[in-house]
């Protein structure tokens, strides 16, 4: 399944959308919206179906995309009530051996970007990520 992501900019500010962009039911917010610092779940029959959230919130968006993704997300209701947390979903996906991330290493780079870094170099077997400390001659 291909989860969809958008982003939006509005004053300078991102919000970044993964899911279903059909019409909801139901909205679970969590964080602080004034401070640019949330997430928001959208659901339709209960479930899921899409998560926007703030730029600082991006590894969040990421992992909850790959829940989208493997159908992990559950209710809403699941969510306003605390019986999921971002932090055990990262932990199911890694269990689950399914992630579209083949390594830990790409899964690494997806929820903790390196600058000048993407996905698709990181599985090829002869690219080494350059230490960020390690100095070259010029």
């Amino acid at each position: 399944m291909i989860v969809p992501h958008s982003y939006y900019t509005h004053h300078e500010k991102v919000i970044h959308c993964v899911g279903d962009p059909e019409r909801f039911k139901e909205v679970h917010n969590e964080g602080d919206p004034k401070n640019l610092d949330f997430l928001s779940f959208y659901g339709k029959s209960g479930k899921v179906v899409k998560v926007c959230g703030s730029q600082n919130r991006i590894k969040d968006i990421l992992t909850l995309s790959e829940g989208l993704r493997l159908n992990f997300l559950g209710d809403v209701e699941d969510w306003k009530n605390g019986a999921i947390s971002i932090p055990a979903l990262d932990e199911y996906i890694r269990e689950s051996k399914r992630s579209g991330c083949f390594r830990d290493r790409v899964f690494e780079v997806r929820n903790d970007p390196v600058e000048n870094d993407v996905i698709w170099i990181t599985r090829d077997e002869s690219y080494e990520l350059k230490s960020s400390d390690s100095s070259e001659p010029s």
